[in-house]
């Protein structure tokens, strides 16, 4: 827990890359630890490092498929990589296409529509007063990235397959 707490500092400084020290060496340790790579997740995703982001977020909801904020990582490194298509250029060396942004755009949304579900079906003792507002609004953030690429996704695309809740809280399956 050190040394993620020192990481944690690290990042609310803006110090990325000194938190992803932090990170990682927490991972070397317990490499098990979903709480550490979600967070490297999230300087991953800073420091604009797409792809080793979005393994450490879907590591995460593999560890972990019923935690929401797995999902929540996931969903904000994909919908950050879909609206910096000239920061990803130049990372990757190349362009991304508008078929890549709309499917980016569209895996972030379900991954924000999981978030909010498992949060409104966790006890209410376990959940994050301001975390429904929070993938509220990011669900509106990609369905608005979708809307601007005049590409609306298919409804058979729309079919969001959810973890079993079965904690008994709003979202739980009967």
């Amino acid at each position: 827990d050190q040394l993620k707490n020192e990481g944690n500092g690290l990042f609310r400084k803006n110090n990325f890359r000194e938190a992803l020290l932090k990170y990682n060496e927490g991972l070397e340790i317990d490499p098990t630890n979903t709480a550490i790579r979600s967070n490297r997740a999230a300087c991953l995703t800073e420091l604009s490092l797409w792809k080793e982001a979005i393994d450490d977020a879907r590591k995460v909801i593999f560890q972990e498929n019923r935690w929401a904020k797995g999902y929540f990582r996931l969903g904000t490194v994909l919908l950050k990589k879909s609206t910096s298509r000239n920061e990803h250029a130049q990372v990757d060396q190349q362009e991304l296409s508008d078929q890549d942004v709309s499917e980016f755009l569209l895996e972030a949304w379900l991954a924000f529509r999981t978030a909010a579900w498992l949060d409104r079906c966790a006890p209410s003792s376990q959940r994050d007063p301001g975390a429904s507002r929070l993938y509220a609004d990011m669900v509106s953030a990609a369905e608005a990235g979708i809307r601007q690429l005049g590409r609306p996704p298919s409804p058979s695309s729309l079919a969001v397959k959810r973890p079993r809740c079965d904690h008994g809280g709003a979202g739980a399956q009967h």
